[in-house]
């Protein structure tokens, strides 16, 4: 039995449109391959992984933001030049 491409894996796990026609096929051939339900548990693993980091990084409070960024640079309005610009 041959294996799928790993781009086919990936495009199945990540719910891809262009796959679903494909839905059955590539569900009968993880069914038999380890191989390639292998790589399909690495990569939704990883997928999972990514968004959880994501939706961490997303839920920062904005003084996370403030405290590496120097509030001048927040606070700058165009306008005329001051000694302090």
């Amino acid at each position: 039995m041959k294996c799928l491409d790993e781009r086919i894996i990936e495009l199945y796990v990540l719910g891809d449109n262009e796959i679903i026609r494909r839905k059955r096929s590539i569900e009968a051939h993880l069914r038999h391959c380890q191989a390639c339900r292998e790589a399909a548990a690495a990569m939704s693993s990883f997928y999972a992984d990514v968004e959880s980091e994501l939706r961490r990084d997303a839920e920062l409070p904005a003084k996370a933001l403030t405290r590496t960024v120097p509030n001048a640079v927040f606070a700058r309005q165009p306008g005329p030049p001051t000694l302090y610009q």
